[in-house]
């Protein structure tokens, strides 16, 4: 369910993580402040090019995934008794990583749309965010 607060920011509603073995898991990422980052073909391959040593790192089935400009969304079978928080965290961090550290190289604009409220601009802060299902 979407809402909205002062300054135009989304709300979304928060849903909870059900930790169950054996079972596949439907994940979807959102970018920082819903930007459109993936629309750039360049960004949504760093993604594409991050999920085979994912998958080999942390031992787990890729079934399905779809990029949008803006979200991604995953249907994963992790290994049993493995948490999905790493699994997560690694995809995510990794991403980031990358296309933080190419932006600071160009100064490119996008790292101005990503700033804190003091303008200070990410390091490797989360590009993504995780919404669980």
């Amino acid at each position: 369910m979407l809402g909205s607060i002062a300054g135009g920011d989304v709300i979304r509603k928060r849903m909870r993580r059900r930790e169950v073995d054996g079972g596949l898991r439907f994940i979807t990422f959102s970018c920082h402040r819903r930007i459109p980052l993936f629309s750039s073909p360049s960004v949504a391959w760093v993604f594409v090019r991050t999920m085979a040593p994912a998958r080999v790192r942390r031992k787990f089935r890729l079934i399905a995934w779809v990029v949008m400009p803006e979200h991604i969304h995953m249907i994963i079978l992790p290994p049993d008794a493995e948490p999905l928080a790493p699994i997560l965290a690694g995809i995510k961090t990794s991403v980031a990583k990358h296309c933080i550290g190419r932006w600071t190289e160009m100064r490119a604009r996008v790292l101005d749309r990503l700033a804190d409220g003091n303008g200070t601009p990410p390091t490797t802060a989360p590009l993504l965010a995780a919404g669980r299902r």
